[in-house]
Order: structure tokens, then C-alpha cells, then sequence
């Protein structure tokens, strides 16, 4: 017969824990209100309900940001140093190996990086009014600046 063990542990805040907790549960609190103001706003006035990228571009805007939305797309299977896109750079879900250069990091780092380059490019072309493909910027040649948004 096999026995289940169990653990119990509480947590003990300080001071100043228990006060960073509460700061971000209200700021929590208060932008999900904000969202569901909009979204009833909208549905009084009989509009359709937002999706949750427009959802946080209104929230972001309302505080005076801007948020750039970038497509996931490859993202983690793009090798931010030489460009190569293939699903066997992949081995396992936390792991990225390049099978072309061999370069090596976790896949977190990886995407987040395509996504940093992604979002650059991105806000490059809008400033500059051009416009790009859904994908833009996701491979290292296009971050750089010579680059053309066309």
C-alpha cells in the first residue's frame, strides 16, 4: 500500500512584501475593471466586444504607452544570430540549438529576442509611415537599419 505524504508551508511576508503584494493585487483589480468598463461601454452602445490585443493596445493607451503588437510566428524557432528558421532547432521545449551555426541558448531567450527585433522594426515603420509584411523583423537581417519597411 503506498502512502501519501503531504507538506505544509506558510508563507511569512515582511513588511514590505505584504505591501508590494497588495499594491500589485489592487493595480490588478483596477485595470481589469478598466478592460470590463470598456467592454460594457461597448456592448451598451452596440458595438463589438474587443479581442484581447485591441483589449490591452486600449489599455496601454489609455495610460499614455504604446503597444506594438508582433506575431509569434517562428519566433522561437528563429536563430537570432544567423536567421535560420527550422522546427529541428527545437530539441526539446526549453532548449534552442541552431542546426545551422550551432548556436545554443534557452528558447525563452531566443523568442523574447525575435520578439525584442520584431517590435523594433516594427516601430521603425510606423514612425517612418512605411509598412511592413505580418512578419517583419523576425529574422536578424531585418533589424538592421538599412533595411527598407517597404
Amino acid at each position: 500500500m503506498q502512502r501519501l505524504q503531504a507538506f505544509k508551508y506558510e508563507l511569512i511576508p515582511n513588511g514590505e512584501q505584504v505591501r508590494k503584494m497588495r499594491q500589485f493585487a489592487g493595480m490588478a483589480r483596477f485595470v481589469f475593471n478598466r478592460g470590463l468598463a470598456l467592454q460594457k461601454e461597448r456592448y451598451a452602445a452596440g458595438e463589438k466586444k474587443l479581442g484581447y490585443a485591441a483589449l490591452c493596445k486600449e489599455l496601454t493607451g489609455w495610460r499614455g504607452a504604446h503597444l506594438i503588437v508582433v506575431p509569434p510566428h517562428h519566433t522561437s524557432r528563429t536563430c537570432p544570430e544567423c536567421g535560420h528558421v527550422a522546427a529541428e532547432n527545437r530539441p526539446s521545449q526549453a532548449r534552442f540549438a541552431c542546426v545551422e551555426c550551432g548556436y545554443k541558448a534557452n528558447a525563452d531567450h531566443v523568442a523574447a529576442i525575435n520578439v525584442l527585433r520584431a517590435g523594433h522594426a516594427r516601430l521603425a515603420c510606423e514612425v517612418s509611415g512605411a509598412v511592413r509584411p505580418p512578419a517583419a523583423g523576425t529574422h536578424r537581417s531585418d533589424s538592421g537599419a538599412a533595411q527598407r519597411c517597404a
